[in-house]
């Protein structure tokens, strides 16, 4: 048996892949991280909430960065672009700093100044972790409800995306 991420688990390549962080693998352990240690994980909640944000942001990336060179080359090799290439590479990049930035957030590998809060004892910057997060939600739901207002304009007024015929 090895021991990962403060249980043990048996060594084979789905318990490798589905292992989940501890509080220690964080900078500082803050409260969502400390409940997740304790929960059991089923494998289908560690794929949605561990592998499958990795590989979207792969695919995504993937995606963006083939579709800008194939816009390139046709555009000075041929002379002609695709009306589509241009507006699903912008979708591509917004999803990709949406997720990419939850996933950072989530591993705490944001960046962060804590000059002032690695002052206080790791009680209070567990306190200040827990705040942190409230306001990170916060903004999250007011990203969510302005998202959904632009939306249902678009879709009261029927913008599509002239290039796919898509809305």
């Amino acid at each position: 048996m090895a021991r990962m991420s403060g249980r043990n688990w048996k060594v084979g390549p789905a318990r490798l892949l589905f292992s989940v962080p501890s509080a220690a693998d964080a900078p500082t352990a803050h409260i969502f991280t400390r409940f997740a240690n304790h929960m059991q994980y089923s494998r289908a909640a560690v794929f949605v909430n561990n592998v499958l944000p990795t590989w979207f942001v792969r695919i995504a990336y993937s995606y963006l960065s083939l579709i800008i060179l194939l816009e390139v080359v046709r555009r000075y090799v041929f002379s002609a672009s695709s009306p589509w290439g241009e507006m699903t590479a912008r979708y591509a990049f917004v999803y990709l700093s949406y997720i990419a930035a939850a996933e950072a957030i989530r591993l705490r590998k944001h960046i962060r100044i804590t000059l002032i809060i690695d002052r206080f004892s790791r009680q209070v910057r567990r306190y200040f972790d827990l705040y942190i997060d409230l306001l990170t939600t916060g903004l999250a739901l007011v990203v969510i409800y302005y998202s959904l207002q632009v939306i249902n304009f678009q879709w009261s007024v029927n913008i599509v995306m002239e290039s796919a015929n898509v809305n």
